[in-house]
C-alpha cells in the first residue's frame, strides 16, 4: 500500500470539509484522535454522560433509538 498524499484528519483540530470527509470515506487518507489533553477530557466527560444516562434507563439518541424518523424507536439491548 502506498502512504498517503494526504494528511492524516485530526478528530478535534482538523475542520472537515466536504473535500476531507470525501477523503476519509473513500480511504485517500487516515483519521486521528488530537492528542490534546483537554480534548480528551471534553471526549471522556461525554462519555461519562452517555454512560450514566445509560445507567438511569434514559434513551440516548442512535445507541438506545434509532436514527432520524426512527428515534422514537427503541433499540433491543441485546443489539
Amino acid at each position: 500500500m502506498t502512504p498517503s498524499p494526504l494528511p492524516p484528519f485530526v478528530f478535534g483540530r482538523d475542520v472537515l470539509t466536504p473535500r476531507r470527509l470525501h477523503a476519509v470515506a473513500s480511504g485517500a487518507c487516515t483519521v486521528a484522535l488530537w492528542d490534546d489533553p483537554a480534548y480528551h477530557a471534553r471526549l471522556t466527560r461525554a462519555h461519562d454522560l452517555v454512560l450514566a444516562a445509560l445507567a438511569a434507563g434514559e434513551p440516548v439518541y442512535g445507541v438506545t433509538t434509532g436514527f432520524g424518523a426512527s428515534c422514537a424507536n427503541r433499540v433491543d439491548p441485546a443489539y
